[in-house]
């Protein structure tokens, strides 16, 4: 099977609405790898980045907070997340996150995320 590397490849999120949801805050992307069926994904998230309701129809999320400090609502259950902690959303389920201080996270979707993934096509 054959993976596709994006090592040094980022692309900066800018503040803006999507899905009728105001993101704001600045984050940055990477694409650490990318398979057929998933997708691993590095994000640094500035103070202040909000991305305040999003649901992925059709993808898992696993999440892992390597530094820093998120609020993150899954559902009807609002977290706190610090250096360590992991999440999972499932399919179809309304999520928000918040980062409380400059943070990096790694996160795993499956399917790939094809939103993602034309972000790095078109720039």
């Amino acid at each position: 099977m054959f993976v596709a590397s994006y090592e040094d490849r980022r692309h900066k999120l800018r503040p803006g609405k999507r899905d009728g949801a105001q993101r704001t805050g600045d984050s940055e992307i990477t694409i650490l790898v990318k398979g057929e069926e998933a997708m691993l994904n590095f994000f640094k998230l500035d103070v202040g980045f909000d991305n305040p309701d999003d649901v992925q129809p059709f993808n898992e999320s696993i999440g892992y907070v390597i530094s820093g400090k998120l609020e993150m609502r899954i559902g009807d259950e609002l977290h706190i997340l610090g250096p360590g902690s992991a999440w999972v959303h499932p399919k179809g389920m309304r999520h928000t996150a918040k980062a409380l201080e400059p943070s990096t996270v790694l996160e795993f979707m499956a399917p790939v995320l094809d939103d993602v993934v034309r972000l790095f096509e078109e720039s």
